[in-house]
C-alpha cells in the first residue's frame, strides 16, 4: 500500500469519528506526500503526521492547514517527524495475556486490577 492510499484508507476509516482527520488524510497532496517520503515508512502514519502537524500550529479544523505547513515549515516538519513517536492504547494489546490473567485471578479468588 502506498501513502496515497494509506492515506485514503485512513480517511474511510476515521470520518465517522473525526472527520478534521479525515479531510486533512484526503487533502495529501504531491508536496505532503515527498514529504513522507523524505522520513522512514514507520514515520509515515497519519496519526503522528497528524500530531505534529498540530504541535506545529495547525489548526485541524482548516484542511489547507495541513498543505500550507508543507509549504512553510518543511525542515522543521520532517525533523518532528523523524524524532516523534504514537503511543496506541489499544486495549486489544492486551488480548494475549488475557487469558493468564483470568488464570491468576482464579487462583487467587478475587479480581486483578492493572494499572498503565
Amino acid at each position: 500500500m502506498d501513502t496515497r492510499e494509506r492515506y485514503a484508507a485512513y480517511a474511510e476509516r476515521i470520518a465517522g469519528v473525526s472527520p478534521s482527520y479525515a479531510a486533512w488524510a484526503r487533502s495529501l497532496d504531491d508536496g505532503t506526500v515527498s514529504v513522507l517520503d523524505e522520513v522512514p515508512e514507520s514515520k509515515r502514519q497519519p496519526e503522528l503526521l497528524f500530531a505534529v502537524a498540530r504541535r506545529l500550529g495547525a489548526d485541524p479544523a482548516d484542511p489547507g492547514a495541513l498543505r500550507a505547513l508543507v509549504q512553510e515549515a518543511r525542515p522543521a516538519l520532517i525533523a518532528a517527524l523523524a524524532s516523534a513517536t504514537v503511543q496506541a492504547n489499544d486495549p486489544r494489546r492486551l488480548a494475549p495475556v488475557v487469558p493468564l490473567f483470568a488464570a491468576l485471578a482464579a487462583r487467587v479468588g478475587r479480581p486483578l486490577g492493572l494499572v498503565d
